[in-house]
């Protein structure tokens, strides 16, 4: 279980921005309650100079927009989430709650979380910059946000398997016991939300997608009869597929793992999911959302020349104009108001991601290289015996015959020695160390290179949508995201 409220932050009278923010944010990371910042989290920002770097993001925006700061702007919000006293330790608050502010402000805003523990209860303080990465645009607090943080909240803590709040009662009450107005998600809601995150897996069989509702979400599934049912693991009654509502029946995930399910209803687990109405929908672990990825657009004729129907036709327009809106809305919120610019940013975003790409693959190139003269040491040391042997005897050909499998297997191994002809050769135990600083480097590259690669690929369908919008591509449409989208190991 926990509790959520959204604050605005204003700078107090006669302290510059960065004044102010250091206030509140000393006050966060506070060493007696963090555990001396033990329990520490930022976004984008370093959090010893996390007042400088909001700050700065601030003046860039109130430059390009030509105006000064007033005395009601709010210049940060502060997140607060209070967890169930025994339920949660601090390093996974700590996680949730930087999962929650990545997800509401889905990743466009730098935060900072620190979890304090010197409460009873464990509980988070989560600050984000009101103004967003690229000081283009400011955070609105909408219309129901706070419900909208108190959704993303619980959909967490259903995620790890925490409790929810069962009978919330909204008033003013002191932080830490305002619970707000919420209504607990069914167990089909729940079983919706494993649904949705077993998706992000890519099962590629119906059996796949099952086992991985089973091992990674504890869902109990029962494919014995000639239904599929499924439950949350310790609950009595098992749930049909069927009776899930649209996109969960056992034919739409089907058709979901194939690919060719097109999601033309509300979603029925939307009802806890979406925030706000239309301002974050359907929030995915990423930080993305679902509602509002692009799709390609769809070559209506070559489909209708396949012996689709009218029906499909009829969605199939439907379709195009909705992706259509879509990718004009998204080209105008990133300032692309040209052919030209959307050309260059295509071209940043590929050259970027391509080259982490490569990053990785010449990392991988290394750490292949390493398990292999590993390899190559403990065959030569296992095999040795066998050889010196064979060299005493003046490598005899019958005793060759006789020791042929080890002679062949050291032979191979000193192949692997050459490139260190007059250099020694690294131990298991360096080998093993340069292996897993590469491993973390690797690691490390990964968090920038997923990113980079779900912004390149935007994008790339934007710049793909375009073209068909404007008549200068019509090939190639279906194929498009597996040439683009080329993936390396992990």
């Amino acid at each position: 279980m926990a509790t959520t409220r959204i604050i605005a932050m204003h700078a107090h009278g006669g302290e510059s921005v960065s004044m102010s923010l250091g206030l509140r944010t000393d006050y966060i990371k506070n060493p007696d309650k963090t555990e001396d910042e033990k329990y520490v989290s930022s976004y984008l920002c370093d959090k010893e100079t996390v007042n400088e770097e909001f700050t700065f993001l601030r003046q860039m925006y109130d430059r390009n927009h030509t105006r000064k700061l007033g005395k009601n702007d709010v210049i940060a919000y502060q997140i607060r989430q209070a967890f169930k006293p025994g339920e949660i330790d601090p390093a996974t608050a700590n996680k949730l709650g930087y999962e929650l502010a990545m997800r509401f402000t889905k990743g466009r805003h730098q935060f900072i979380v620190a979890t304090h523990t010197d409460k009873k209860h464990i509980h988070n303080h989560i600050i984000y910059n009101s103004v967003n990465i690229d000081a283009s645009r400011k955070f609105r607090d909408f219309l129901g946000s706070a419900k909208a943080l108190r959704k993303v909240s619980d959909i967490i803590c259903l995620e790890n398997n925490l409790s929810v709040i069962d009978n919330p009662k909204k008033g003013k009450k002191k932080y830490g016991k305002w619970l707000g107005d919420h209504k607990k998600p069914s167990k089909r809601d729940y079983i919706r939300a494993s649904i949705d995150k077993a998706f992000l897996e890519k099962p590629r069989t119906m059996e796949e997608f099952l086992r991985i509702l089973k091992n990674q979400y504890d869902i109990d599934v029962d494919a014995s009869g000639k239904y599929v049912k499924l439950k949350k693991a310790g609950d009595k009654k098992y749930a049909r597929l069927d009776s899930l509502g649209e996109g969960y029946r056992e034919g739409d995930v089907k058709k979901r793992i194939r690919g060719e399910y097109a999601q033309t209803v509300k979603n029925p687990s939307e009802n806890y999911e979406s925030i706000a109405g239309r301002r974050i929908k359907d929030i995915t672990p990423n930080g993305k959302s679902k509602e509002e990825k692009l799709g390609l657009l769809i070559d209506v004729q070559k489909k209708i020349s396949e012996g689709k129907g009218p029906g499909y036709e009829k969605w199939a327009r439907s379709f195009n104009m909705k992706q259509t809106a879509k990718t004009l809305s998204f080209l105008s919120d990133l300032g692309i108001m040209s052919y030209e610019d959307l050309n260059r940013v295509h071209g940043e975003h590929y050259e970027k991601y391509n080259a982490l790409k490569s990053d990785i693959i010449k990392i991988d190139s290394k750490m292949e290289k390493i398990i292999a003269l590993q390899k190559a040491i403990i065959s030569y040391a296992k095999t040795n015996d066998a050889y010196q042997k064979y060299k005493k005897s003046g490598y005899n050909k019958n005793l060759k015959k006789e020791l042929l499998e080890e002679i062949t297997e050291h032979e191979e191994a000193r192949k692997c020695f050459k490139e260190y002809e007059g250099d020694k050769v690294p131990t298991i135990k360096v080998l093993k160390e340069q292996y897993a600083e590469l491993n973390l480097e690797k690691s490390e590259l990964y968090k920038t290179y997923n990113k980079e690669k779900r912004d390149y690929m935007e994008i790339a369908v934007a710049k793909k949508n375009l073209d068909i919008i404007l008549d200068k591509d019509h090939d190639g449409v279906h194929d498009f995201l597996e040439k683009e989208d080329h993936e390396v190991d992990r």
